[in-house]
Order: C-alpha cells, then structure tokens, then sequence
C-alpha cells in the first residue's frame, strides 16, 4: 500500500501555508457558509483562544476528561450535521491518516497503539485499506480525494458539537473546489453510526448536544428579556376616538331599529302607537 514520507502532522494540518482558493457555499460577505458534508479544519489549539481550549479540552468539574482530546485538533473533519443557516455549532467527526507511515503502512486496526479501538468502527475513504469488505467506501464529489488517499480513515466513535469559530479551511487538498462529502455516501456514514450500538448512543446524545446549541428564535412583538408581557399604552386620543366609535354605533343601532319598525307596519297605520282615547263623564260636559 503506498504511502507518503511527509509527516502526518504536515498532511493533516491546515495551519500552514497560503489558504487554496475556494468558490463554495460563500456568504454575500465572503465568509464561508458550512454545509452537511463540508470537509473543514479543526484548528490547532495555538489557533483557538483561551475560552475556545477551555471549553474543548478542560475537564468539567468533577470530570477526568475534557470534551474532546486535544490530538483530535488539526485534522480535516467532516461535517456531519447543521441544523439551519443560523446555526452556530455543527456535529463532525475527525478524519485522520493515523501516522500510518510510521508504522509500516499499516491500518490504525493493525496498529499497537489503536488495539483498544473497535476495528467495526473505521471507515475508510476510496482508496483505503477496508477493515470490513462489505461496508462500501466514503465518496468524495466530482472524484476528489483526500490529501492521503491512500490513508484517510474515519473513527465513528468520535462525534463533537463544536462552534463555527473553531473551524477553518482545510487548504492541503490539490482541489479548486473545497472538499465535500457525495451527499449518498454522507447518508450511508450517518446511517452505519446510527444502526450499530457501538455508535447509535454516541450520535444521539451529539444530536441532542447540536439542538441544546441552537439558537432560540425571538417572538416579534415581544422583549426577549421579561416573561411577561407589557401592558398596551394607547396612542393620545385613541380613548376618547373609542368612545366617540361606541356612541355612533349606539344612535346608528337605534335608528336602525326605528327603520324597521316603520318598515314592518301595515299600510295606513301610524307607526307611532295611537294615543288612547280620553274618557268623559257627562258632569264634566255639562
């Protein structure tokens, strides 16, 4: 299996060298607009500042670990999921070739220091050494290849939710064009995570994790600080307005009401009732 003689850390990293040019999934402002299947960066940790580190690496309190290990840093990484353009954290997981040249050309589930991993759980892009011969490759669009094609694997195990500001281009690729994953082969990879029990719990709670991110929409009309909402302030003179609408619709009902009664009348009737006669006694003539 050929292999390169450069160093994994050269390979893998983006941190060097001039950004390649990149046409894709751009913003009005240039800014670039990550997408499922994208192939970013996860910068190294001198590219992230110090609540960026804390928040990856530090262990919470009580913990032993940090959220992510810091060797997962500087790979290219695929982007699993994005809710919605508005989303500022998406799910990835790493691609890494493993320091394969390092060890005889051999796999990572060859290897002495990745006996503890699950072999099930490599995926290899086109071009790779497969563990298992009936899990189809990853695809890349339009034929291209990663950086390594020869030693480009993926460890299902390792799902993060990170933020946006954490990711960069991921410039060693010889394309024009960024890297993206086939959208049909993304599918097939979110599929294989979800239906093994080796990796179904770990997508569900990085999907759970991407939706606590989420930014919370804002009702229109309504201050997003008070639970309660304002009392209404009418506009200068829209109570007296009311009252005046309130008196016109009550004198417009009554004449109504007069209209219909001469309306509903019999012909050669008064509709005023008659008023009753007037009875005399005869003292009162005379």
């Amino acid at each position: 299996m050929p292999v390169t003689t450069q160093s994994s850390r050269a390979n893998c990293g983006g941190a060097r060298g001039a950004p390649a040019p990149s046409n894709q999934n751009k913003t009005a402002a240039g800014k670039k607009e990550w997408q499922k299947g994208d192939i970013a960066f996860l910068k190294t940790k001198d590219r992230l500042s110090v609540a960026q580190a804390d928040a990856l690496l530090k262990p919470a309190k009580g913990e032993k670990y940090g959220y992510m290990n810091e060797r997962a840093l500087g790979h290219p990484v695929i982007i699993l999921d994005r809710i919605s353009p508005q989303s500022d954290h998406v799910m990835i997981t790493s691609v890494s070739a493993y320091s394969v040249e390092m060890n005889g050309g051999l796999p990572p589930w060859k290897q002495r220091c990745h006996r503890t991993k699950n072999p099930q759980s490599f995926r290899s892009f086109d071009g790779c050494e497969r563990y298992n011969k009936n899990v189809p490759p990853l695809y890349l669009v339009d034929g291209q290849q990663m950086p390594k094609p020869a030693a480009s694997w993926v460890y299902c195990d390792n799902m993060y939710v990170v933020p946006l500001t954490v990711l960069g281009v991921f410039t060693k690729s010889k394309w024009k064009a960024d890297l993206r994953m086939q959208p049909d082969s993304l599918k097939e990879l979110m599929s294989f995570m979800s239906r093994r029990p080796a990796t179904s719990a770990k997508l569900a709670a990085a999907q759970r994790r991407l939706h606590m991110k989420e930014p919370q929409p804002v009702s229109a009309g309504s201050p997003s600080n008070s639970s309660s909402p304002s009392p209404r302030v009418l506009p200068p003179n829209q109570g007296s307005t009311n009252t005046a609408s309130v008196a016109a619709t009550t004198t417009t009902a009554a004449a109504k009401t007069i209209t219909t009664a001469a309306a509903t009348t019999p012909p050669g009737r008064s509709a005023t009732p008659a008023a009753a006669p007037v009875k005399r006694s005869w003292a009162s003539i005379a």
